[in-house]
């Protein structure tokens, strides 16, 4: 049946003690330790008064020296706690009440507990500290004197809990001359008693504890002593050790006791912590946090697995599907249907220019809308497929976790080709993509990268690396001065080496990046500059073209000018001529006309064989004359004509072929962009889950710490007097047996 009790601390190093039992008593059943209260008693040097707040005014270094400087009279100390004895009486009764009163008590009577009717009061006091010893008494005094006036009606008993210097550190003859003095004075008053009221005289206290340092100091055993006092508080004074009694032995009342309190149980709960966080930092010691291996077969494989992923067909495919929509390429060729008429060049390139502006305002806008909506799919592509190598890596052996991360290193290395061993062998990964995206145009762009003399350096690494290893083989058959030298000089080679090819690499993308931006520069002014040479040269040749097509019809103006001419008008004049010659001859000589007629009907035959020469004859002349002057000019005219529609055709063709060519180069260095831009944030997605990784790892290691802390915490060692029927060796050997 719990009783109410009160732990009074009397100074400094008993409210440190009573702390450290308040916190020990939390761990108790709450129907057990509920109508405990600890409070001390606390002084300025001016004003006396009592509070809960033990930690405030608690002094745990338990040095007896540290005090010394600050004790005051006894005298003194007696003076002012009778003149603060109103204010005092005041709060010890509001303290008394609150021991049946409180929160505490209040809810464990709701909850059915029985409470006993009879309180306890403990003073707890140091026997060399000369302030306690200045107002006990007085607080005995007191506090008897309200029993027997405001509680008469309550049982209690008053006990006094006295702490002998040997529990102190640097306890001196005088501390303990002091305890020896109160315990004189105590003796004394425990057998004449102290005066209540008038001349009532009781005992001070109704049993009196002594605690001395048999098993060591307050500050480095504290938590067995409190171990002890909340056991002692906790149980009946009938079963705690109380010497009974009021028959006197050799003239002293039996009020003296030492007690002793041990328990021995089965640490259930301790056990279970113990093992489980046991089985915890096992698990994850054995499945999570293995070492990866870092021999030469196993980096490797590391730059194998890395070169795979470069290579394999969900990477490959990934980066096709950067240009294709729903299957579809996503670039379509400039392709405006215009047509040119005659005369109108000039017309047709402005029509020509007006829809290539709107071809890039429209059409290449969403073309490039597309790769932007292709290329985040691509990152997302890719990011899956990162997730889904590491995840298996991480899961595939307990050094998934390490494995994960070097691959995540190897793919982002920057100098990968140091990790080769060999010359020629080809590593891959995602910086080596990276390169390789930022040289895709080159070709094209007719780029050419000097890169002799990073390569020349990284033969010299690989050599030195060769040799290096060809030495260490040789140290480990047999030792040798002259070899370990030399093993020493190569290695010092080799880290300048490494660090002249990084520069060199480093130099040779800067200056690669530089001659890309100035090719990419005049590959765009050169593009612009066909155009407008297309332009002016269709310009000209259509020039060209009227003006032969003009000359041609002059020749054949001419052409009809001459047929007219010798095969109509001269003709027709000459028989006009003939004609009239007859006619004027039978005009004046009908004689004479008449021979002539008769003489050509007799030679009929001759006069026509020679008038068919005479026209042939004239015709051929003709002729010639038309095949030398008019008939060579239109033809060269007519072939000039033909020659220049050709060209004319070519031009427009080739016209419309720049314009395509300036539009699929932006198209092509958008695409590059967006590719680069693709594997710059794959390589930093790398990155990122190569960091998530090695923080993993280390809240990993960190856990497990953790739980190798809390199985170390989880001790079956409470103190000397309580006792666990298993230890921590049988605990840890039922592990090892069962889970190691």
């Amino acid at each position: 049946m719990p009783k109410p009790t009160i732990l009074l601390a009397l100074d400094p190093h008993s409210a440190a003690f009573c702390a450290t039992i308040k916190r020990q008593l939390q761990e108790f059943p709450a129907d057990q330790t509920c109508l405990i209260q600890t409070y001390t008693l606390t002084w300025d040097g001016q004003a006396f008064g009592f509070s809960g707040e033990l930690d405030q005014f608690a002094d745990t270094s338990f040095d007896l020296a540290q005090t010394h400087s600050k004790q005051a009279y006894v005298s003194k100390i007696r003076t002012q706690f009778s003149e603060a004895t109103g204010e005092l009486q005041t709060a010890l009764i509001e303290l008394l009440k609150t021991a049946n009163q409180s929160e505490e008590a209040i809810a464990a009577k709701r909850q059915g507990v029985e409470i006993s009717s009879s309180h306890r009061v403990y003073l707890m006091l140091s026997g060399s500290n000369q302030f306690a010893r200045g107002v006990v008494f007085d607080i005995v005094r007191l506090i008897r004197w309200l029993f027997s006036n405001y509680f008469a009606d309550i049982p209690y008993s008053l006990e006094a809990l006295l702490l002998l210097p040997g529990l102190f550190s640097q306890a001196t003859n005088a501390d303990y001359g002091a305890a020896y003095a109160f315990l004189k004075e105590l003796d004394y008053k425990m057998t004449s008693g102290v005066v209540i009221k008038g001349a009532q005289k009781v005992s001070p206290f109704d049993n009196c504890w002594l605690m001395d340092g048999r098993i060591g100091g307050l500050r480095d055993n504290l938590p067995s002593y409190a171990d002890a006092l909340a056991g002692f508080l906790t149980v009946e004074p009938e079963t705690n050790g109380l010497l009974i009694g009021a028959q006197k032995v050799r003239g002293k009342i039996p009020a003296y006791s030492s007690f002793g309190y041990g328990e021995l149980f089965f640490a259930g709960e301790t056990t279970i912590n113990r093992l489980s966080a046991a089985f915890a930092a096992d698990i994850i010691k054995e499945q999570f946090l293995p070492k990866a291996e870092f021999t030469p077969e196993a980096i490797r494989k590391c730059l194998l697995d890395a070169k795979g992923f470069v290579l394999s067909e969900d990477f490959s495919n990934a980066f096709l599907g950067l240009e294709r929509d729903n299957g579809k390429p996503v670039w379509q060729d400039f392709n405006p249907r215009l047509e040119m008429r005659a005369g109108m060049a000039q017309e047709y390139g402005m029509e020509l220019q007006r829809a290539y502006r709107q071809f890039e305002n429209k059409e290449l806008l969403s073309y490039k809308r597309t790769l932007e909506n292709c290329c985040k799919q691509l990152q997302a592509t890719l990011t899956a497929f990162l997730d889904r190598t590491i995840n298996r890596y991480a899961d595939a052996t307990p050094r998934g976790l390490h494995e994960g991360a070097r691959l995540l290193n190897i793919l982002t290395f920057l100098y990968l080709e140091l990790q080769t061993d060999a010359i020629g062998d080809q590593s891959q990964n995602l910086v080596t993509e990276l390169r390789a995206a930022e040289a895709f145009l080159d070709s094209r762009l007719q780029v050419t990268i000097d890169q002799e003399a990073t390569q020349k350096l990284l033969n010299q690494v690989v050599s030195l690396k060769l040799r290096q290893q060809q030495l260490q083989d040789i140290l480990a058959e047999r030792k040798s001065e002259e070899q370990l030298q030399e093993l020493q000089t190569t290695q010092k080679q080799l880290e300048t080496a490494i660090a002249e090819y990084r520069q060199a690499l480093n130099a040779e993308i800067e200056q690669a990046r530089q001659i890309r931006f100035m090719v990419i520069a005049r590959a765009r002014e050169q593009a612009a500059a066909a155009i407008v040479s297309s332009q002016n040269h269709l310009t000209l040749t259509e020039n060209q073209l009227e003006t032969a097509t003009d000359q041609l019809s002059e020749l054949l103006a001419e052409e009809n000018k001459f047929r007219s001419q010798y095969l109509v008008i001269y003709p027709i004049f000459l028989a006009t001529a003939l004609l009239g010659l007859l006619i004027l001859t039978g005009i004046f000589s009908q004689s004479a006309l008449w021979l002539l007629l008769q003489n050509f009907w007799a030679n009929l035959v001759t006069y026509l064989l020679w008038t068919a020469v005479t026209i042939l004859t004239y015709l051929g002349i003709v002729w010639l004359k038309y095949s030398t002057n008019i008939r060579d000019r239109i033809q060269k005219v007519q072939k000039q004509i033909k020659r220049l529609e050709s060209t004319v055709k070519a031009t427009i063709v080739e016209l419309r072929r720049n314009y395509n060519e300036q539009l699929k180069l932006e198209y092509d260095l958008y695409a590059q962009n967006l590719r680069v831009e693709a594997l710059n944030y794959l390589i930093k997605t790398a990155k990122q889950r190569a960091e998530t990784l090695r923080q993993t790892l280390t809240d990993l290691s960190e856990i497990y710490n953790d739980l190798v802390a809390q199985r170390d915490q989880a001790t079956t060692k409470f103190s000397e007097i309580r006792l666990t029927v298993i230890t921590d060796a049988d605990i840890d050997t039922y592990s090892n047996r069962h889970y190691g």
